[in-house]
């Protein structure tokens, strides 16, 4: 799995929060609040993981069909224009 590289920062700044608020959580209720604790970790944990997933290059493979259409899933959309093509419709 690869991360974009765009998404580091954001990356970064979710694992501080992550590690902020579990230390923070742990040092001041981890003796009398352990279950609001483990709450809070796995909802934090969660996000983390979500802001990774969200990052990431996924590995894809195209099978390539003369009757088929194939859509660019990745890349910039440089202009938005109406167009009448005879071929597919």
């Amino acid at each position: 799995m690869t991360i974009h590289r765009e998404g580091t920062a954001s990356i970064a700044i979710a694992t501080l929060i992550f590690g902020a608020v579990n230390v923070i959580m742990f040092w001041f209720f981890g003796a009398q609040l352990f279950w609001l604790c483990m709450v809070v970790f796995v909802v934090t944990l969660i996000f983390t993981l979500f802001v990774v997933s969200f990052f990431r290059i996924p590995k894809r493979s195209y099978a390539f069909h003369d009757d088929h259409v194939l859509a660019p899933c990745d890349g910039k959309v440089v202009v938005i224009e109406e167009i009448t093509d005879i071929e597919y419709f």
